[in-house]
């Protein structure tokens, strides 16, 4: 398609050049949209993608396309959350199950690494390389890098849907199943961590869902974060990423382009983020989005 401008009264002729159009979002990794079911996925530093299918197997996808699948298997049906850990392994949240697992770097089977309390779902890396795992009113456990644990007595009362640390913050994206009606029933909340230690301050509601228009009707997910300190959140909405600027503003990311759901949403390490659809009855993938800014430090990849 040839585009051409034209100015009233301009004396010389315009000076044409081709522009590409980049696209938004590209499916990535060459799975089956009606076959292949991904339960959870991950990026490390050199941008390879891991995805944990139905079958007990986890994919890696390098930058180039070329695809092992065989690269790892687990001892469990599912994980509800993976992300690549500071010291290069794969730690795998087996689905509402007390055990964090991992697979070392060059790949292989899951080993259990820990088991805490009570069964979790979501986990999250600080700074200090500590774990912070949440579940259905499980309360948060932290988890230490040699291992050991212990229960924080914070968010006992919500079932947590997501966790991401940002700014040295731990933020929380649950329902409130507690009494006190003057908590919503949903948001999004934070807490400051105070020390290596992993010692919470306790929870700072960020945004009440039921404030957030169109999508206080539908169910969310996942969230992550901008450089910038934009909070992005995965749901079932038509424009299924909700953008949270810093000063509470929001607005759809690129409206009438994405396809719901936005299950799981994983930022690399530049201007591409992953979302996993696999919560989509019809068409389940793998999505790549341009960004066009990079994603906030994520401590696994550190």
């Amino acid at each position: 398609m040839k585009i051409q401008i034209s100015v009233e009264k301009a004396y010389l002729p315009a000076i044409y050049f081709p522009y590409q159009l980049k696209e938004a979002s590209v499916l990535y990794g060459d799975f089956d949209s009606h076959l292949d079911v991904i339960f959870s996925i991950a990026v490390d530093a050199n941008e390879d993608v891991y995805a944990m299918m139905k079958g007990k197997t986890v994919v890696k996808i390098s930058p180039n396309g070329t695809k092992d699948e065989e690269w790892g298997s687990t001892v469990f049906p599912k994980a509800s959350q993976m992300r690549v850990g500071p010291d290069g392994y794969l730690y795998l949240q087996r689905s509402n199950n007390q055990s964090l697992y991992r697979i070392a770097p060059e790949g292989g089977k899951t080993v259990e690494w820990v088991k805490v309390d009570k069964k979790v779902r979501f986990f999250d890396f600080d700074e200090y390389h500590n774990i912070y795992l949440g579940g259905t009113v499980s309360g948060i456990f932290v988890v230490y890098p040699d291992g050991t644990y212990k229960a924080t007595n914070m968010y006992e009362d919500y079932d947590i849907k997501a966790i991401r640390v940002y700014d040295n913050y731990l933020y929380v994206l649950a329902y409130y199943k507690g009494s006190d009606i003057n908590i919503p029933s949903r948001g999004i909340w934070r807490s400051r961590i105070s020390d290596a230690q992993g010692n919470l301050t306790n929870p700072e509601l960020v945004v009440d869902w039921s404030t957030t228009g169109n999508y206080a009707a539908v169910e969310f997910y996942d969230l992550t974060f901008a450089s910038d300190g934009d909070m992005y959140v995965g749901t079932a909405y038509r424009d299924p990423i909700l953008v949270v600027h810093p000063d509470g503003s929001t607005e759809p990311l690129y409206p009438g382009t994405l396809i719901p759901d936005a299950d799981q949403l994983v930022w690399g390490n530049a201007n591409y983020m992953y979302v996993n659809r696999t919560g989509s009855s019809e068409i389940r993938n793998l999505v790549r989005i341009d960004m066009n800014k990079e994603g906030a430090i994520y401590y696994g990849r550190r």
